[in-house]
C-alpha cells in the first residue's frame, strides 16, 4: 500500500459512527474528524462503499502550495468575493466523501457556512462541500426566490499534477450510485422568506477531476442552510483570570485560563482549537457543575458546541460513547485550586448537537492553578514502535508519545519543548529532498518543535508523534526530549527503539555526548544500487555512505524524493 493522506483539510470530518467505538481515556485530539486519515489503515470502515472508478490523493503539504497556483483559464478559481452583505448559516447535508480507498457516507446538523450576497444578485457559497475546505467559493444567480448555479465550476487545482476538482450534477444508476448526469448544466436552491436556502429536491451535486470527468468521491444529496445567530459565550468584563493547568491520565494537556464571578466558574481556552471560546459552570461549594450545549465556536467547516457525554452501548451491544443532557461534576478544592472529576461524564467539544463528532475529547483530566511555567525535566520519552522501513510501501514510520509532563507531572510548556531523532545513535536532521513539506518554514530541521506537523510526513495527535522515514540499514531509531524555559535547557534520556527486537534502552543525556564524541563524521558518497558513486544524486533510491574520524564507515539505503 502506498502513502496517503485526504484530499482536503476538511476531510478530517470522518464519520461518527468510525470514531465513537475508540474511547480511550484521556485526551483525544481531532479523533472523532480524523478517524480516517491513518495512510496505512487498510481496514475497510463498516459503512464505506467502493468507488467504480479510482480516487485519487495528493500529498497535503503539495496540496497547500497548490492552492496559490494559477489553474488554467478555463478552470478560473474564485478566492474572493465582490462586497455584499455575507451571511453566517447553519448547513445541515448528507453525502458523501472520500477515505483512502473508499467513499463515506456522512451526515452533518452543524456545518458552518457562509454565503455572500451582492447589489446585482449575485450568490457567492464558500465551501460548498462541507468535506472539501479549499477556502474558494462557487458563484450562483439570485432571480425571485430561486439561486442558479452553473456546473463545472472549478473550487480546486493542482499544478503539480495537472488537474482539479469542478462541479457537476450527478444523478443515481440501478444501485443507487452518484453518476455524473453531463445534461445537467445548471442546479438550483430555494430561498424562503426567513433566509432560510434550500438544495432542490431531487438533486444531487459533487465534484469531478478535470481532466477525466470522473467522480471524486465528493457529493451532497441534501443541502440546507438557516441563518446562525448564536455567539461564543464571552467572559464577564473586568473578571480577573488565573493560569491553571489541564492534565490528562496520559500526561497531555495545556495551559487554561480560569476565573471567577460570584458562583460562575469561566474556562478559557479549553479547546487548543478554539483557543478564543469559553465555557461556564457553576459553583456550589465544593462541586462546580457543566451543562452542555454551549456554543464555542467554528472550527474544520462545523459550528461546536461543549457537549457532555458518557459511555453507552451501540445498536450491536458494543460499548461506544453517546450524548447525554445530564451536566459533568467536578470536585472543587478552592484552597487548592483544583478542579477533578466526580462522575465518568465526558468533555466533548463536538461539531454536532445529536451524534458523538468531536474536535476535541476530555475524559478523566485534572485541571489545577500553574502560574508561569519554569525550567523542569522533561519526562522520558514512551511507548517506541516502528516496524521498520518497507519497499513496497517505500517507507518507515517511527511512532512515540512525548508526555507534556515533567518527571513530578506538571504540565510543561509545548512553546518551549523541542524534541530530537537518532539513528543509531546519530543525531538526525531533516532535508527538503526527503522531507519536502518543511520547505515552507525550515531549510532544514533537527530540533523539531512538539507541535510541528508538515501533515504529510510529521504528524501529531496530543502526545503522540510519527515520523515517516526513507532509508534501512540501521538498527535503532531514538528519541530524546529537550526543554528549554529561562534559558536554562533540561534533557530527557535518549530512548531507542531496535526494530529488530522491539526492545527499549534509555541513555542518559551524559551519555549521548559521549558517543556523539567519539567520532565525528569525516566524508560523505552516494551510489546507486549498481555500485556507482553519485556525484549529486536527485531522486530515487541511493546508498548513502558515510565515514567516521574513528575510520568506521557505515552505509544506508535512502530515497531522495523529488521535490
Amino acid at each position: 500500500m502506498g502513502k496517503f493522506t485526504l484530499l482536503f483539510s476538511g476531510c478530517l470530518l470522518a464519520a461518527a459512527s468510525v470514531a465513537a467505538g475508540t474511547p480511550t481515556p484521556g485526551y483525544e485530539q481531532h479523533s472523532a474528524k480524523a478517524a480516517l486519515t491513518n495512510r496505512r489503515a487498510e481496514q475497510k470502515p463498516a459503512n464505506a462503499i467502493d468507488p467504480k472508478s479510482p480516487l485519487r490523493v495528493v500529498p497535503k503539504a503539495k496540496m497547500q502550495k497548490a492552492k496559490s497556483a494559477k489553474a488554467p483559464a478555463d478552470y478560473s478559481i474564485i478566492t474572493e468575493v465582490p462586497a455584499g452583505k455575507t451571511v453566517c448559516y447553519n448547513k445541515t447535508c448528507e453525502g458523501y466523501f472520500p477515505a483512502l480507498y473508499y467513499i463515506i457516507p456522512y451526515s452533518e446538523d452543524c456545518g458552518a457556512a457562509d454565503i455572500t450576497f451582492t447589489d446585482d444578485n449575485e450568490v457567492y457559497f464558500k465551501d460548498i462541500f462541507l468535506n472539501a475546505q479549499a477556502g474558494t467559493y462557487v458563484k450562483g444567480s439570485l432571480s425571485d426566490g430561486v439561486i442558479s448555479m452553473d456546473m463545472g465550476q472549478c473550487i480546486e487545482f493542482y499544478d503539480d499534477y495537472g488537474y482539479g476538482l469542478q462541479l457537476a450534477a450527478f444523478t443515481l444508476d440501478e444501485e443507487n450510485y452518484p453518476v455524473v448526469d453531463e445534461t445537467i448544466e445548471k442546479v438550483t436552491f430555494t430561498v424562503a422568506d426567513d433566509g432560510t436556502i434550500t438544495l432542490s429536491p431531487g438533486t444531487i451535486i459533487g465534484l469531478v477531476y478535470t481532466d477525466n470527468g470522473e467522480w471524486s468521491g465528493y457529493a451532497d444529496f441534501s443541502q440546507s442552510y438557516t441563518v446562525f445567530t448564536e455567539k461564543p459565550l464571552s467572559k464577564p468584563e473586568g473578571m480577573a483570570t488565573e493560569k491553571w493547568a489541564l492534565v490528562t491520565p496520559n500526561d497531555y494537556g495545556h495551559a487554561i485560563e480560569v476565573g471567577f464571578d460570584g458562583n460562575d466558574i469561566y474556562i478559557g481556552g479549553l479547546s487548543e482549537k478554539i483557543p478564543a471560546a469559553w465555557i461556564k459552570g457553576s459553583v456550589n461549594g465544593d462541586e462546580v457543575t457543566f451543562e452542555g450545549r454551549q456554543y464555542m465556536g467554528t472550527a474544520l467547516g462545523t459550528h461546536n458546541y461543549l457537549m457532555i457525554a458518557e459511555y453507552g452501548l451501540d445498536e450491536y451491544g458494543e460499548e461506544t460513547t453517546v450524548l447525554t443532557d445530564e451536566p459533568a461534576i467536578f470536585k472543587y478544592d478552592a484552597e487548592a485550586r483544583t478542579l477533578t472529576p466526580a462522575d465518568e461524564k465526558i468533555l466533548l467539544i463536538n461539531g454536532s448537537l445529536k451524534d458523538v463528532y468531536f474536535l476535541e475529547r476530555y475524559e478523566e483530566i485534572t485541571m489545577y492553578y500553574l502560574g508561569q511555567f519554569t525550567p523542569a525535566m522533561p519526562k522520558n520519552p514512551e511507548y517506541l514502535f516502528s516496524a521498520g522501513y518497507d519497499p513496497y510501501d517505500g517507507f518507515g514510520v517511527f511512532e512515540f508519545t512525548l508526555p507534556l509532563v515533567d518527571t513530578d507531572g506538571k504540565l510543561l510548556d509545548a512553546g518551549s519543548y523541542v524534541y530530537n531523532i537518532y539513528v543509531d545513535n546519530e543525531l538526525f536532521t531533516l532535508y527538503p529532498d526527503e522531507y519536502t513539506g518543511i520547505t515552507d518554514t525550515y531549510d532544514e530541521l533537527t530540533n523539531i518543535p512538539y507541535n510541528y506537523t508538515d501533515s504529510w510526513d510529521i504528524e501529531v495527535n496530543g502526545s503522540y508523534h510519527g515520523l515517516y522515514y526513507y532509508m534501512e540499514g540501521f538498527e535503532t531509531l531514538g528519541v530524546q526530549a529537550i526543554y528549554t524555559v529561562d534559558g536554562i535547557t533540561n534533557k530527557s534520556a535518549l530512548v531507542n527503539y531496535n526494530i529488530e527486537t522491539g526492545e527499549t534502552n534509555e541513555i542518559d543525556p551524559a551519555g549521548i555526548s559521549a558517543i556523539t564524541a567519539s567520532k565525528e563524521v569525516t566524508g560523505v558518497e552516494y551510489y546507486d544500487l549498481t555500485g556507482r558513486k553519485l556525484d549529486n544524486p536527485t531522486t530515487g533510491l541511493v546508498i548513502k555512505r558515510t565515514t567516521y574520524s574513528d575510520g568506521s564507515v557505515k552505509s544506508i539505503k535512502r530515497v531522495i524524493r523529488q521535490k
